[in-house]
This record gives structure tokens, C-alpha cells and sequence, in this order.
């Protein structure tokens, strides 16, 4: 992030901080069965959340300078670690290695997205979700690439 011009740093973050606020875990089992392996999509997730923070807080930090998100960010770096001891005892897949947010963002934007195409909008609404859509999938599709 730190190669990237002042406008994209806040286009990363307010996409970030939006993911954050507007993405919600579910499917939380409460079973005894469950008590003795953990959920892998769970923990894949709260360790992903834990890594958007982390570069949300470190995007603040460096644009306004603030030590509160220096040390913030520090404090989501351990709690990524800590959420990838279970991952790595369970050998379940840490999704944050070689990991580009883009594309988790990308990925969000077209669930979300897909939802609102569903519903029953004006024909004007539903031509710029539409191209919204197109691009996202382009956007996706140009993450996936820098990933292999």
C-alpha cells in the first residue's frame, strides 16, 4: 500500500472499513460436536476480517499520521496470529496468505450487488447495477491474475 497514490489509499480503506461495518458472521453452531472442531469458514473469515483491519488501520496511519492506528494495527497483527494458531493446528486453510483485499472486496461488491439486481428495481436502477456488476467481475478477474 504504500506505493499507492492518496486517492487509492482512500478508496481501500473506505472499501475496507465498509466491508467491516456491513459484513456479518453466520451459520454459528452452538453443538457439542462443534465445541471439538472448529468451524472452518468461521475462523477463515474472522482471520481475513483480521487482516482488513490491520491494512485499514496501517492506510489510516500512514495518510493522517495518527499513533492510535499505528498501534491498532499492531493489535489486528496479533490477532491474526492468534487466529491462525487454530487454523494451522486444524490444517484448515489460511485464506489471507498471498492474499490482495481486492479481491475480497471485489467478491462483496458482486454478492451485494447480485442482491440488489434481484429486487424489484427501475429499469434506469437496474442498467447501473448492472455495468456495476460487470466491472466488478473485470476487477475480480484482474486481482485473481496478480494472485497465480
Amino acid at each position: 500500500m504504500k506505493n499507492m497514490n492518496s486517492r487509492a489509499k482512500k478508496i481501500v480503506v473506505a472499501a475496507g472499513a465498509a466491508l467491516i461495518a456491513g459484513t456479518a458472521l453466520s451459520g454459528v453452531t452452538s453443538s457439542a460436536q462443534a465445541a471439538t472442531k472448529p468451524d472452518a469458514e468461521e475462523l477463515q473469515y474472522l482471520v481475513t476480517e483480521e487482516k482488513l483491519a490491520h491494512d485499514v488501520y496501517v492506510t489510516l496511519g500512514e495518510e493522517y499520521g495518527f499513533r492510535i492506528l499505528t498501534n491498532i494495527a499492531r493489535s489486528e497483527t496479533q490477532h491474526q496470529s492468534a487466529i491462525e494458531n487454530p487454523l494451522d493446528k486444524y490444517g484448515i486453510k489460511n485464506p489471507t496468505l498471498n492474499d490482495k483485499v481486492g479481491v475480497l472486496v471485489e467478491e462483496t461488491d458482486i454478492a451485494d450487488l447480485k442482491k440488489v439486481i434481484a429486487g424489484n428495481k427501475p429499469a434506469a436502477v437496474d442498467r447501473v447495477m448492472n455495468r456495476l456488476l460487470d466491472t466488478s467481475y473485470n476487477h475480480l478477474a484482474a486481482f485473481e491474475r496478480q494472485l497465480r
